[in-house]
C-alpha cells in the first residue's frame, strides 16, 4: 500500500505561483471553477503513482515534485518532472496526432488524441523506488470536449450524417467507467474477505482438530476420520448449528 504525502506544481494551469500541498491519509477534496487546474493535477499526481508520463502532454504544467509514502519501503519517495519547452527544429519526436476508435454504448466515437510526448520521464529521490508502479485507482472525471473534428459513426449510418455527441453520450461514457471502477474494486474486496474467511476457517479447524483436541476426546494421538467427524460435530453443537 501508498499513498501521497504531498506534492509541489509550478505553473500549473498558468499560475504565476507554485501550487503545494500536504494531504490527508484518507481524504483529500478540491474545488475550483472550470479552468483552474483540478483536473491536471489529478492526472499529474496519477502520472507519478504509475510512473508514466503519456497522459501529461496536455496538461498545462512547468514542473512538478510528488511525494509518495510506501509503505513496503517504509519510507518517503520524491518523484519530480520537469515539462521542456519543445523548439520547432528538435530533434524529439512527437506524433502530431492519431485517430482512436472508441465506443459508447454501441456507437463508435472517432477521437484525436496526441500521441506520447518523448521528452518528459519521472526521476526519483531513491534508486530503489525509481522504476516502481505504486497501485492505485484512477478515474478521470474530465468531460470531453466537442469540437468541430470530434464526430462518431452510428452503426446505422457509418457513411452518412455526422451527429454530434450529446450531453447523453457523455454522461453515459462516465456512468460506465465509474461501473467499471466499482465492479474492479468490489471483486478485489471480495477476495480479499473469501481469502480472510478461508484463513479463519482453516484457523479453527486446526484448533478443534489438533492433537491436544484428540487426546481429550478420544484418549488417542491419531485421528480417525470418526473421531474427526466427532469433534467437528461437537464445535457446531457448541455454536448452535446442530442442524448442520
Amino acid at each position: 500500500m501508498s499513498h501521497i504525502v504531498s506534492f509541489r506544481i509550478e505553473g500549473l494551469a498558468g499560475r504565476d505561483k507554485p501550487l503545494e500541498m500536504d494531504l490527508n491519509r484518507d481524504t483529500n477534496i478540491f474545488f475550483g471553477q472550470n479552468g483552474s487546474g483540478k483536473t491536471s493535477l489529478l492526472k499529474i499526481l496519477h502520472s507519478a503513482m504509475a510512473n508514466e508520463t503519456e497522459i501529461l502532454s496536455g496538461v498545462p504544467f512547468k514542473s512538478a515534485e510528488v511525494s509518495i509514502f510506501s509503505l513496503n519501503y517504509n519510507k518517503v519517495f520524491t518523484r519530480s518532472i520537469e515539462k521542456k519547452a519543445i523548439r520547432k527544429n528538435s530533434s524529439s519526436r512527437i506524433s502530431k496526432s492519431k485517430k482512436q476508435p472508441s465506443f459508447i454504448e454501441n456507437e463508435m466515437v472517432i477521437i484525436r488524441e496526441q500521441l506520447l510526448q518523448k521528452n518528459m520521464s519521472w526521476s526519483c529521490s531513491d534508486k530503489e523506488g525509481a522504476d516502481t508502479r505504486w497501485a492505485h485507482q484512477f478515474l478521470p472525471t474530465s468531460r470531453i470536449h466537442v469540437s468541430d473534428e470530434m464526430s462518431f459513426l452510428s452503426q446505422d449510418n457509418p457513411r452518412g450524417s455526422r451527429p454530434w455527441l450529446t450531453e447523453e453520450n457523455l454522461d453515459s461514457l462516465f456512468a460506465k467507467s465509474v461501473e467499471i471502477l466499482w465492479s474492479k474494486y468490489s471483486a478485489e474486496m471480495l477476495g480479499v474477505v473469501r481469502a480472510a474467511q478461508e484463513q479463519g476457517l482453516a484457523s479453527i479447524l486446526r484448533a478443534v482438530l489438533s492433537p491436544q483436541s484428540v487426546r481429550n476426546s478420544c484418549g488417542k494421538n491419531i485421528l480417525t476420520a470418526n473421531a474427526a467427524y466427532d469433534l467437528v460435530k461437537s464445535f457446531l453443537d457448541r455454536q448452535s448449528t446442530a442442524s448442520i
